[in-house]
């Protein structure tokens, strides 16, 4: 089945046989010499380069054509190529491993290429890999920094008048550890804010992605290096490590 007309092409430099193993299932009950069948398959690839160097079908199917085609072959590629085609279409008794033999400088470089083509993939993976990494980072502070159920009730307190019903059920939401923002949740609301929210000396946003992509990481990573992290208010600051962060966005997502 090394046909023109079984064979795919999938991708660059990929392609796919098809119908293999049809010919065993058809005669399976039949006794058949693997050395023949082998040697089947390798006229069959010798057929193939003919009709892929030439863009012929028919190149193979006289003695007169394949001349042509070797000649062909002669002009337009490298003596390599010409030399397997015409050592295919000698019909001598061969095997797979004299056409390694014959093609193994050609493999070596092929391996080489494969292998650069493995590392290039390596390296957009470990890409992607480290944006899943901080994307996860950033859901969990988006799940733990201004919980609605605590930012409503404080909105509502500061600016409507209240039953005394509303106004406990706000105040039991703003002391629940689970949702105010004390403790483990101020110091990353405060982290929050040293990451995304810093302005320069002119009261301007910074949109330094260096800068967040570098303190996301060294979150993830839990380092030792500490940080000073200021009040909006400017009226009180914390110096934290990084490790210490990391075990309160761990803790208040738990």
């Amino acid at each position: 089945m090394v046909d023109v007309t079984k064979i795919l092409v999938v991708g660059q430099n990929r392609i796919r046989i098809g119908s293999c193993g049809i010919v065993d299932v058809l005669l399976h009950d039949t006794q058949q010499d693997i050395g023949f069948l082998q040697q089947e398959d390798l006229a069959m690839f010798g057929r193939l380069i003919l009709i892929l160097c030439t863009g012929n079908v028919s190149s193979p199917n006289n003695q007169g054509q394949v001349q042509k085609a070797l000649d062909a072959i002669k002009r337009w590629y490298s003596l390599d190529m010409h030399a397997l085609a015409l050592f295919f279409c000698s019909k001598l008794h061969t095997t797979i491993d004299h056409v390694l033999d014959m093609v193994k400088g050609r493999i070596l470089a092929e391996q080489e290429e494969a292998l650069s083509a493995i590392d290039r993939l390596d390296h957009e993976l470990m890409g992607e890999l480290e944006n899943a990494r901080l994307v996860r980072i950033m859901a969990k502070f988006g799940f733990i920094n201004e919980r609605p159920e605590y930012v409503f009730f404080s909105l509502l307190l500061s600016k409507v008048d209240f039953s005394f019903f509303f106004l406990s059920l706000s105040h039991r939401f703003a002391r629940d550890p689970r949702w105010s923002e004390t403790g483990d949740r101020y110091i990353i609301k405060l982290f929050r804010d040293y990451v995304f929210h810093q302005v320069d000396e002119h009261g301007n946003p910074l949109l330094d992605l260096t800068h967040v992509l570098t303190c996301l990481n060294k979150l993830d990573a839990g380092t030792d290096e500490k940080v000073m992290l200021v009040a909006r208010d400017e009226q009180s600051c914390l110096v934290v490590s990084y490790k210490e962060i990391k075990a309160c966005l761990a803790s208040a997502f738990e």
